[in-house]
């Protein structure tokens, strides 16, 4: 059903030429309002975009208090953006969707996805969402409401997740962001992004224990999952062997946050036929 009142008032605002006419402003309120529902406040999304194939905003959804500054308004260029970049490589290479990562003039990682939309077998369009990554990967990646196999607490220093693309950037809590740009210079970040899984050991100058690392990459996006332990309350009795065997190991959760993150997108075909 959702789909079904979507699609049509999406292509309407993707088709608007000149001056909209007032049924186009009624279609472009209408979508608006659904993907502002759907998407943003969910907190799944931070920013949710509708680009038409050069690139020009066809329609904004924003949280009210995000930055005047930081909206992308009706009509704007976003064909130097790189969520379009990323949607004309997705379209180059056939794909319908895509996840990017990238580095902002502010020196932030942001990840976006982009969704291809069509309509009979041609291409109008692209749905560009900024991920909420605290909310939809942080977050679970960094809970610490764990205990060991005596029962004692683990702290964010026993066991540390992070996520790193292949050049190196890092997407982590801010509570342990120092360890992670530490490690994401040991760890085997180019193996788990070619499919391969499985536990390195390494030394890092702040810790005196050596570190156990477990690496995988997290399907459908180009993002390693590494998770670090290194604590000396565990070390002693630490293999690697055992390490996939305790209950405190953390990459299934990532996998399930990847996965609410597509389920975004179920009520849609793959591309969206619109």
């Amino acid at each position: 059903a959702t789909a079904a009142y979507l699609r049509p008032r999406l292509l309407r605002l993707l088709q608007i030429k000149g001056t909209p006419s007032g049924a186009d402003i009624v279609a472009r309120s209408e979508a608006t309002d659904l993907l502002r529902f759907r998407l943003v406040e969910n907190d799944v999304f931070e920013y949710v975009r509708v680009l038409t194939p050069e690139g020009v905003v066809a329609a904004s959804i924003f949280p009210p208090d995000m930055p005047a500054e930081q909206r992308d308004l009706v009509g704007a260029d976003n064909s130097g953006t790189p969520g379009y970049r990323g949607a004309l490589d997705a379209q180059i290479l056939g794909e319908s969707q895509r996840f990017i990562v990238y580095v902002t003039e502010t020196n932030e990682n942001q990840a976006e996805i982009v969704q291809v939309l069509e309509f009979d077998e041609e291409i109008v369009g692209f749905m560009i969402g900024r991920v909420n990554l605290q909310k939809t990967l942080i977050d679970n990646i960094t809970d610490t409401a764990l205990t060991d196999s005596d029962g004692n607490p683990l702290t964010p220093l026993n066991i540390i997740s992070y996520l790193s693309t292949r050049s190196g950037a890092v997407i982590a809590d801010v509570s342990v962001m120092d360890h992670a740009q530490d490690s994401v210079r040991r760890a085997q970040i180019g193996l788990a992004l070619s499919g391969q899984s499985g536990f390195s050991q390494f030394s890092m100058r702040v810790i005196e224990e050596p570190v156990v690392s477990y690496y995988q990459q997290v399907e459908n996006t180009p993002l390693a999952l590494i998770t670090d332990v290194a604590n000396t309350h565990v070390v002693g009795d630490l293999t690697l062997g055992a390490f996939s065997n305790v209950p405190w190991v953390l990459p299934i959760l990532i996998l399930f946050s990847a996965a609410a993150i597509w389920i975004i997108w179920r009520d849609t075909n793959t591309p969206v036929q619109i």
